[in-house]
């Protein structure tokens, strides 16, 4: 069952008009696949987590494989990863915002004059900050420790 060149070429553009259709859906809609993924039970999320990884890996084999073969597409699938990568970025931050600090930050409003609610908020901001600094590629979470260090001494 080996495939001919121009039916692997067909069959990787087939895949790439699939992706390049759902992706946008996806980063339209994250917010209700967020609030529809959270209400799964956990045996149908990480198995969709597997599925998903699993594709990727396989995406990557076919890849490292046959390199000639997706060259003509490198672009396009590049620009999708990275189209998968923001809308991820965004489901995870939104994730963090919205249903851990948000709760959190409301109960501990009421006692904003102790110094231990202002240090869970520096806390919140510093992983926020790194959690956006990995993702840009930046070193701001270190500058941000290093001048609120500086500030305190």
């Amino acid at each position: 069952m080996v495939e001919s060149p121009t039916e692997m070429t067909n069959t990787i553009k087939a895949l790439g008009q699939a992706v390049s259709t759902t992706v946008p859906l996806f980063v339209i809609f994250s917010d209700t696949f967020y609030d529809r993924f959270i209400e799964l039970p956990l045996l149908v999320t990480y198995s969709g987590a597997a599925i998903v990884c699993i594709l990727l890996g396989l995406l990557a084999l076919a890849y490292r494989r046959w390199p000639k073969r997706f060259e003509p597409f490198r672009n396009g699938i590049k620009n999708v990863l990275g189209q998968v990568s923001d809308s991820l970025f965004s489901f995870v931050f939104v994730g963090l915002v919205i249903r851990a600090f948000y709760p959190l930050d409301v109960a501990l409003l009421p006692f904003y004059q102790n110094w231990w609610a202002w240090l869970i908020f520096f806390l919140e901001a510093n992983l926020l900050l790194s959690i956006w600094s990995f993702k840009n590629h930046q070193d701001l979470h270190w500058r941000a420790i290093k001048f609120f260090w500086n500030r305190l001494h």
